[in-house]
């Protein structure tokens, strides 16, 4: 555990000088909030990581201050890249978080309102692991929003209506705007969120139309 948070980052900006990245501390106080603590250069590529030290375990809710979450949200919608037509390529920022356990990094991909992440955005950082490995395989996130896509809205529909499994007839084309809608959603689990509304909907308006 750490004493104070300066005391944090200056152990994970030695590990990170160990391992051969470049760091610049950023101190933007008022002029830009929300902006993270931390610009790194390694393996060719750049991040953004914010600090959080946290002397109780475990680390449920994390203390980002008003701005902070709102600043990742924005990173990551304004890197969205076309590598093709049809896919994507979306970049994320993090939270660095030390706790009694150790080091833990939480990849921005969402806003949690409750300040609490999900699990599958949190990689706990082992002894001999190295931090940049971590940054580098799990920044980004290359999205095909064409591929399955029909075949995402039949399952989804499968699994909400089981008693009607097979009785319903479903044309995309009438869901285009709702479709398109989804497929611009700027990460993966906002577009898989926008595919479960409509699919919701297709059987919603199937059991109107039964009971009838």
């Amino acid at each position: 555990m750490w004493e104070t948070e300066s005391k944090f980052v200056h152990y994970v900006a030695n590990k990170l000088s160990k391992e051969g990245a470049f760091m610049m501390r950023i101190e933007t106080g008022s002029t830009a909030r929300g902006v993270p603590d931390m610009y790194v250069q390694a393996n060719g590529d750049d991040y953004w990581i914010e600090f959080k030290n946290c002397k109780y375990e475990p680390v449920v809710e994390i203390p980002w201050r008003n701005g902070q979450q709102s600043w990742a949200h924005k990173y990551c919608k304004h890197t969205l890249q076309h590598i093709t037509s049809d896919m994507y390529r979306l970049k994320y920022s993090w939270t660095c978080v030390g706790s009694p356990s150790g080091v833990t990094l939480i990849r921005m991909n969402k806003i949690w309102e409750d300040r609490r992440p999900d699990p599958s955005a949190i990689y706990k950082v082992g002894k001999h692991d190295k931090i940049t490995d971590i940054l580098l395989a799990h920044s980004y996130d290359v999205i095909d929003y064409n591929h399955d896509t029909y075949e995402e809205l039949a399952e989804y529909i499968c699994l909400m209506s089981p008693l009607y499994a097979g009785e319903i007839d479903f044309y995309p084309e009438d869901y285009k705007e709702d479709i398109d809608y989804a497929k611009s959603a700027y990460n993966l689990d906002a577009y898989r969120h926008g595919i479960r509304d409509i699919a919701w909907g297709v059987v919603r308006n199937h059991i109107d139309n039964v009971q009838k």
